[in-house]
């Protein structure tokens, strides 16, 4: 989603309502050692604790790379033209909880997409191994 936006061609996709958990990468590799470290056992979501719409991820993104957001959303058939079935994954909402972990003791680093997107476009702050990946990903 950044680079369309940085490009200052983003949008949010069809009505924007959609919902999408997220996870900053630091804090679902402490969910992995969290779990063994404490012996847990079961099924754990690896999200964040606060899902957003797509229409506010897409807002925090411009935020944060300081870019306007001019374009209406992007229509379904715009998509589906572009990658065929692919596309249902834009338009699906998922809202799925981090309660159980929560309830192990498990705290997030970054607990709303905000300070997660700050910390890896804005900020400038190193996160040990996440740094090589974030270049390689996410920067230009």
């Amino acid at each position: 989603l950044a680079k369309p936006i940085k490009n200052y061609v983003g949008a949010a996709f069809g009505s924007g309502q959609q919902w999408q958990s997220w996870v900053h990468i630091s804090d679902l590799a402490r969910i992995f050692l969290y779990t063994v470290e404490n012996s847990l056992s079961g099924i754990f979501n690896g999200v964040g604790p606060n899902p957003v719409t797509n229409t506010k991820l897409v807002k925090e993104i411009a935020k944060v790379v300081e870019r306007p957001l001019f374009l209406p959303n992007i229509p379904k058939f715009v998509m589906y033209t572009i990658l065929g079935e692919m596309a249902y994954i834009l338009f699906a909402s998922q809202r799925v909880s981090c309660k159980k972990i929560e309830e192990e003791g498990f705290i997030f680093l970054y607990p709303n997409v905000c300070l997660a997107l700050e910390q890896i476009y804005a900020s400038g702050k190193k996160d040990g191994a996440t740094d090589a990946f974030y270049e390689k990903e996410y920067s230009s």
